[in-house]
């Protein structure tokens, strides 16, 4: 493909090169021919004059040598003469002897000067006795020459005109292989990525006039690369993840049928298991309806302290379980969000069981609302372990735990506040934690458009 371009641009380029050759030496000829009625006509008029001077002058001096005088202007001047007495041509330069009409000879007896004839047909011609004391002698038509002599005198620039066009040419190869350069590194990446090798990379020069299509296609080869790397982890994570409560069932199913007297106590560990497996199935594929968007919004206003009120109304059983305290702080009573209200309640829902996990009993929760510029700010923190700086983000990707077997102890799969983020994200907001300043635990940030701004 890339020599098929090249080809095409280097081919247009010389058409272009040959046609603007074309073109200038037929401007050229065409202006040639114009000029002896528009911008060269008072030259004309004045050269017409010297040579019918002389031409007088040398009949009257030397008669006998009238004719070789003719031509020798002739040929030095370029200009076409015909000799006439009466009806019939004496002597005459060029490919046939110029005729004046009756009118025109009529026009010249009378003024018995320098007559100029000019048509649209025909080129500047002067008309012009030998001798006007004795027009019997005869009379002279002088007509500039034909445009091919007057190549000799076009010729040279022409000539030049052509070499440095020519050069043109020359230099358009170099430049014609310096725009596709990029390109050839583009195909040889795509035919790379194509093959499943992300590791190339385009490099030019940042002043480039191609870094913007270098920089383009090299995001999107890194941002296929964390896919790929994501849907990779995802299968391994998802595999490891069915595989540990699978064991355990199946575990307590051998024991179960060897040990019948303990039936209730393995039957009931199996059901949990199932529970926890569907549990586990169904938000997976909520992480995947929200990552492939094909989770339909059902978006309304609402009030953002009256629901989260209400959702901790909800979950007061599971807080009163683990003596923890809820404290809201809200600079102002109403807030409103525009958000789907269902999947809005599964983000709550969802910090709420992680605070419920890794909170210590009778510690407490506080949820701060805060608005800054046009958003919405809703904060909660917790007073439990917390995680380490460098784990911060990483706690919002799937199946990350920060410590496994603490996840594994509070029955956790690290996939409540991915499916946080998923929500989140959708709802065109940002999730992030952070730690707090001289104290132990855990903030979890939200940030929505406020309504009022929008």
């Amino acid at each position: 493909m890339i020599t098929k371009l090249y080809k095409k641009l280097y081919l247009y380029a010389i058409v272009i090169l040959v046609s603007s050759i074309i073109l200038t030496v037929s401007v050229m000829i065409l202006v040639f021919q114009s000029s002896q009625r528009n911008v060269f006509r008072e030259h004309f008029i004045t050269e017409a004059n010297f040579i019918i001077k002389v031409l007088k002058q040398s009949y009257k001096d030397q008669p006998q040598e009238f004719k070789e005088k003719i031509r020798e202007i002739s040929k030095e001047l370029n200009w076409n003469i015909s000799y006439w007495k009466g009806n019939a041509y004496i002597y005459y330069t060029g490919k046939k002897p110029l005729i004046a009409n009756k009118n025109k000879l009529a026009e010249l007896k009378q003024k018995k000067s320098v007559i100029i004839n000019q048509s649209i047909d025909n080129p500047l011609e002067f008309i012009s006795f030998v001798d006007e004391k004795f027009p019997e002698k005869g009379y002279m038509i002088l007509r500039f020459g034909n445009v091919r002599r007057t190549l000799p005198r076009i010729l040279p620039f022409v000539l030049s005109s052509f070499l440095i066009l020519s050069f043109l040419a020359l230099l358009l190869i170099p430049y014609s292989l310096y725009i596709l350069k990029p390109f050839k590194k583009l195909m040889f990446s795509i035919n790379k990525v194509s093959q499943g090798d992300f590791s190339h990379y385009i490099e030019v020069s940042p002043k480039s006039e191609f870094k913007d299509l270098a920089d383009a296609f090299n995001n999107m080869t890194k941002k296929i690369q964390e896919m790929i790397n994501q849907k990779q982890r995802l299968i391994a994570d998802v595999s490891h993840e069915l595989r540990s409560p699978l064991t355990r069932m199946r575990l307590g199913l051998e024991i179960l049928s060897k040990d019948p007297l303990g039936r209730v106590k393995y039957i009931d560990k199996s059901i949990n298991e199932i529970e926890n497996l569907n549990s586990m199935i169904e938000s997976i594929l909520e992480i995947s309806k929200l990552e492939l968007d094909n989770k339909v919004l059902n978006l309304e206003v609402t009030e953002l302290r009256r629901f989260l009120v209400e959702q901790i109304n909800k979950n007061q059983i599971l807080f009163d379980e683990h003596r923890i305290k809820v404290n809201m702080i809200s600079s102002e009573d109403s807030y409103k969000v525009f958000v789907d209200k269902n999947l809005f309640e599964r983000v709550i829902s969802n910090i709420f069981s992680n605070v419920v996990k890794y909170s210590p009993e009778n510690s407490f929760v506080e949820i701060i609302l805060t608005k800054i510029d046009n958003n919405i700010l809703v904060s909660i923190k917790d007073k439990g372990l917390g995680v380490k700086k460098d784990e911060l983000e990483k706690i919002f990707e799937t199946f990350y735990r920060t410590d496994d077997s603490r996840s594994r102890k509070t029955g956790g799969t690290g996939l409540g506040l991915s499916i946080v983020k998923k929500i989140i994200e959708s709802h065109s907001g940002k999730v992030w934690a952070s730690l707090p300043i001289d104290e132990q635990g855990l903030i979890i940030n939200i940030q929505l458009k406020d309504y009022n701004s929008v």
